[in-house]
C-alpha cells in the first residue's frame, strides 16, 4: 500500500505540475521526469528499490536546489514522501509487485542453534 500510494502521489502531482510548468528550467524538467518514471515504476512495482531510491534522492535535489531552479518544484516533493520513498527503497517491492513475480519471494531459514 506504501509503494502504491506514493507512485500514485508521484504520478498526479507531477502531471499537474508539467502542467503548470511551461518555462522553466532544464534541471526541474529532468526532476519532474524523473519523478514521473519512479512514480510509474512504483505503481507498477518494477525496480522498486531503484524506483524508490531515485524518487528520495529527486525529492532531496529538489529541497536543496529549489532556490536556484524552481521554488514550484519543491512542492512537488514534501519532506514526508520522501521519508516514505527512502523507506519503500529499504524495504524493497513486496509481494504484489512486478518484481516479486519475475525474482519470485524469498524465504528466509534462520538455522537453529545446536547446543552442545
Amino acid at each position: 500500500m506504501l509503494r502504491i500510494a506514493i507512485g500514485a502521489r508521484l504520478l498526479i502531482r507531477t502531471l499537474a505540475w508539467m502542467a503548470e510548468a511551461r518555462g522553466s528550467h532544464p534541471e526541474s524538467w529532468a526532476l519532474g521526469l524523473l519523478a514521473l518514471l519512479a512514480g510509474m515504476c512504483l505503481l507498477l512495482g518494477f525496480v522498486t528499490r531503484l524506483a524508490g531510491a531515485a524518487s528520495a534522492l529527486a525529492g532531496l535535489a529538489a529541497h536543496l536546489s529549489h532556490f536556484a531552479v524552481d521554488p514550484s518544484l519543491v512542492s512537488l516533493f514534501d519532506f514526508n514522501p520522501i521519508v516514505m520513498a527512502a523507506a519503500i527503497a529499504l524495504l524493497g517491492p513486496g509481494a504484489f509487485s512486478l518484481d516479486s513475480h519475475f525474482f519470485g519471494r524469498r524465504r528466509i531459514i534462520i538455522p537453529r542453534e545446536v547446543s552442545s
